[in-house]
């Protein structure tokens, strides 16, 4: 199993070993800077002490408790005794600090160096401490250690404080992000006023919206695809369910019927298809790549009011049709998708009365005259679902569309120029 990690108290652990780091790190350093700058003073003594007089072979000479030799041998075997070999360079400085634990304090300090005098004389000069703590000092002047680690506590209280006040001003924006982002709502999509303080949750939040706004894009243009496929399947798949029912008269149907038959399916297999891709291009909307070509209009028209005729059965309903040949270079299909639903609007929506259609030279006027009081002003689910994509074809094509209501109907044309 996975433990999801909390980003506040990674962060917050991280900056704490930092700093307990950090803090070490600078005390070592401080501790080791302060050992050595007392080892520098104490050696500016000893090269001091080496220019007393008369020192000579086997007749060392102490001055403030130094002890200068000309001869390593002359000094006293208790020093001697404590290093491995004299030291070798000049004003090399050895010393060696027993103590019973790496935290105590040393026992004693033994010290010796090589030096120069001011007459050029070689002179090793040592120091003994035998007794670290001077017991005239009282126990608070050399004691300090609980006032080091009060003042460690109020450093590390200091540092979490600001690492809190920190992290309270990360945390507040990305807090109020994850708030933003979780009441997004379909069509809201605002970023706060301010932003979120920092640029890169400014950005991150702008990564957001983008994606979710493209997500649900793309749940409409899928639900319009699924409206706009049942609406304009209908035509073809009536056509194959009525001739389907034909084919069980196939053995009283003549060589022509069956033909008719035959086409007829076929026809309406292709619309299909053609109808699906080109609802698939209209839902992606990139309309560039609607395969355009030559076509007759007139031959079309003629067409599409005849798939349509079904949804006259049983109404007395008159169709004047006057059509003449224009021919002219577009996507078929999004033809078809504009003439079918103009003319199965004013079928479906025509009861009893008059549906007048007229195109001359790529102009078309439709017109339906309902006398009927079922007349529903086109307000049915169908009827908008079917004006709605042909704006949509329309405005991206190029043609020209316009739809009046009417007292009995509508009056609708389109321009194909």
């Amino acid at each position: 199993m996975k433990i999801s990690r909390s980003v506040k108290l990674y962060f917050c652990f991280s900056m704490v070993a930092l700093g307990l780091s950090l803090a070490m790190l600078a005390s070592s350093f401080s501790a080791y800077y302060y050992v050595l700058g007392m080892d520098a003073e104490l050696r500016s003594t000893m090269v001091l002490a080496s220019d007393i007089k008369g020192v000579s072979d086997g007749e060392p000479k102490e001055t403030f408790g130094f002890i200068v030799a000309s001869r390593w041998e002359d000094l006293p075997l208790e020093i001697r005794n404590k290093f491995v070999s004299d030291p070798k360079g000049q004003y090399e400085l050895k010393k060696f600090l027993p103590k019973t634990s790496l935290f105590s304090h040393p026992e004693a300090g033994y010290y010796t160096l090589l030096a120069i005098n001011e007459e050029g004389e070689k002179r090793y000069v040592a120091k003994v401490f035998t007794n670290i703590l001077p017991k005239r000092l009282c126990p608070e002047d050399y004691d300090q250690f609980g006032d080091i680690s009060a003042f460690g506590v109020l450093i590390f209280c200091f540092f979490s404080l600001s690492l809190a006040l920190f992290l309270n001003s990360i945390a507040k924006p990305v807090e109020q992000l994850i708030h933003w982002a979780t009441n997004l709502r379909d069509g809201n999509y605002e970023l706060p006023e301010n932003g979120f303080k920092f640029k890169e949750l400014d950005n991150l939040s702008e990564l957001i919206r983008n994606n979710i706004v493209a997500v649900h894009q793309s749940v409409r243009r899928e639900k319009e695809f699924l409206d706009y496929s049942s609406h304009e399947l209908r035509t073809p798949l009536a056509t194959i369910k009525s001739n389907i029912e034909l084919l069980g008269l196939w053995e009283q149907l003549d060589g022509a019927k069956r033909n008719n038959v035959v086409k007829r399916l076929e026809r309406a297999a292709n619309t299909m298809s053609g109808l699906t891709n080109t609802l698939l291009w209209l839902t992606k909307e990139d309309y560039s790549k609607l395969n355009k070509e030559q076509i007759q209009l007139d031959l079309l028209l003629d067409e599409v009011v005849k798939e349509n005729y079904y949804l006259l059965n049983e109404r007395e309903v008159t169709v004047k049709l006057e059509n003449s040949p224009y021919d002219m270079v577009a996507s078929k299909e999004a033809c078809r998708i504009v003439l079918g639903n103009i003319v199965r609007n004013a079928f479906q929506h025509t009861y009893s009365g008059t549906v007048r259609l007229k195109q001359i030279e790529g102009q078309l006027v439709c017109e339906n005259i309902n006398l009927d009081k079922q007349f529903d002003n086109g307000s049915g689910v169908g009827f908008g679902l079917g004006l709605k994509l042909i704006k949509k074809v329309t405005e991206n094509t190029g043609w020209l569309f316009s739809n009046t209501e009417s007292e009995f109907g509508r009056y609708v044309t389109l321009s194909f120029k």
